[in-house]
């Protein structure tokens, strides 16, 4: 989102919208993946990173929000992972199954231009 023009990617690989929205960022990307909902599309809200290195959270600012979200039959919800820690050991177990007979693939995504070799080591260390 910080390389790419997101609205034009979103058009031309998503032109009927997206189905559902997993937002992690907050805004102003929050508004932008809004925009690109698709109809009875859902969004899911798991926290807004751009906010906690800065004085405060930006402000949501949608154009006739209430239309959009109305018209649209579209979900936004918020959700919070620790209103699930009774479940962590259970899907712990699930997940360390699904891995070792090969149903999960795990993959760690430092960003962009990173480095190869040598070079990336001290991101195994951050």
């Amino acid at each position: 989102y910080k390389t790419e023009n997101l609205d034009q990617v979103l058009n031309t690989e998503y032109p009927s919208g997206i189905d559902v929205i997993w937002e992690t960022i907050g805004s102003p990307v929050f508004e932008q993946l809004f925009e690109h909902l698709a109809r009875r599309g859902r969004l899911i809200n798991i926290g807004a990173t751009s906010g906690y290195t800065s004085v405060g959270y930006a402000p949501i600012k949608i154009d006739d929000f209430i239309v959009k979200l109305h018209y649209g039959a579209r979900t936004v919800i918020g959700f919070l992972t620790f209103d699930y820690k009774h479940k962590f050991e259970e899907y712990s177990k699930q997940l360390s199954e699904y891995y070792v007979k090969n149903k999960l693939k795990i993959f760690v995504d430092f960003g962009v231009n990173v480095g190869e070799g040598l070079e990336a080591v001290s991101n195994g260390l951050k």
